[in-house]
């Protein structure tokens, strides 16, 4: 089977040089694209059985006969990141976040702007106890395995974590904290890429 590479240079909209303008009657699973918007290239393979929603730029799905196909990003190049600058304090603070073992939203909406990012957070976290966490993760994953978690490792002292995590849409993240009085929780955004 031969696999064939498209060139688009939109993602949406149907208009002739959109991704989702390529016929899915004329696509086959493992064909690939490349999308040139500006200064940002996305990199695609097509999966011909996923049927996933379209959730652009992560899923785009072919206007016409799309069936179950679907491209699937693979990559974004030239993203622009984003530096804070200078914060005076901590954006979030023990006190402001829930500490009981239930997944919570984090809105951080008020410092970025909407839209897909990924958001570069210091976290710094102490506790009287080894082993207390708290987990970050792109709101509406279901699952913990591809978070970014900051743990204890030894009891009364600070942990310093740069981690990245990717917001929705809204500019919401989503966390969970083990169910313990931390001491010290402090959350700063140092930045984010924008796409």
């Amino acid at each position: 089977m031969a696999i064939n590479f498209y060139g688009a240079t939109s993602l949406t909209g149907g208009g002739a040089e959109a991704l989702d303008a390529i016929d899915g009657a004329i696509l086959a699973d493992g064909d690939g694209a490349v999308v040139i918007t500006g200064s940002i290239a996305y990199s695609y393979h097509l999966n011909a059985t996923s049927g996933e929603s379209e959730s652009s730029p992560q899923i785009i799905s072919p206007d016409d006969n799309a069936g179950d196909k679907r491209w699937i990003l693979v990559g974004i190049y030239g993203a622009n990141y984003v530096p804070r600058g200078d914060p005076a304090s901590a954006d979030f603070a023990v006190g402001n976040l829930t500490t009981n073992g239930v997944v919570q939203d984090l809105n951080l909406s008020g410092i970025i702007s909407t839209g897909l990012k990924l958001v570069k957070l210091r976290v710094v976290v102490q506790d009287d106890a080894v082993g207390s966490i708290i987990e970050f993760r792109k709101k509406g994953n279901s699952n913990w395995v591809n978070d970014a978690a900051c743990r204890t490792r030894v009891a009364g002292a600070p942990h310093d974590f740069d981690i990245e995590v990717e917001c929705d849409a809204s500019g919401i993240i989503e966390y969970l904290a083990t169910n313990t009085t931390f001491d010290v929780i402090d959350i700063i955004v140092r930045g984010w890429f924008v796409i």
